[in-house]
């Protein structure tokens, strides 16, 4: 987090909460992603996306613009194409998936990384989860100096 910048977060309250089987199914889906990379330049596309990448923009390469094309292509090809990227997540299609894994979110019409962040937000409609529900948002700031404050403590 330090590294990005980031300092807010969003969270919500999963209701019913996750137990039992799904809990365990929880838990195995974080171990199987767990160090994925985020979808950058090194992200691997189809040849043809990357053509069509290049025709769009002819004087900028993949590795310039870095993590920001990864990830607006894997999230394109989620939403336009409807065709799932694997191998890598941002931070919504992290989410979807885990939802889908849990039988929580359909995987239809969209991938996992068909989702954006403003997906899981209230506005302007609630997301629909199947035999679930997600509470207000609530907003969370970190505080990256009492962060590194308490784990010298």
């Amino acid at each position: 987090m330090k590294d990005m910048g980031i300092q807010t977060f969003s969270w919500r309250q999963l209701t019913p909460s996750i137990t039992g089987n799904s809990f365990t199914t929880l838990i195995n889906f974080i171990k199987a992603v767990d160090g994925t990379a985020f979808p950058g330049s090194n992200a691997q596309f189809p040849e043809w996306i990357i053509k069509l990448f290049h025709m769009l923009l002819p004087s900028a390469t993949l590795e310039e613009l870095g993590l920001s094309v990864g990830l607006l292509l894997t999230y394109l090809t989620g939403t336009v194409l409807k065709a799932e990227v694997s191998g890598y997540y941002f931070c919504a299609q992290l989410i979807a998936d885990t939802y889908m894994q849990l039988g929580l979110l359909s995987k239809t019409p969209l991938p996992p990384n068909g989702y954006a962040p403003s997906n899981f937000d209230d506005q302007p409609t609630p997301m629909k989860l199947l035999g679930a529900t997600l509470g207000p948002v609530t907003v969370v700031n970190w505080d990256l100096g009492q962060a590194a404050r308490a784990k010298t403590a």
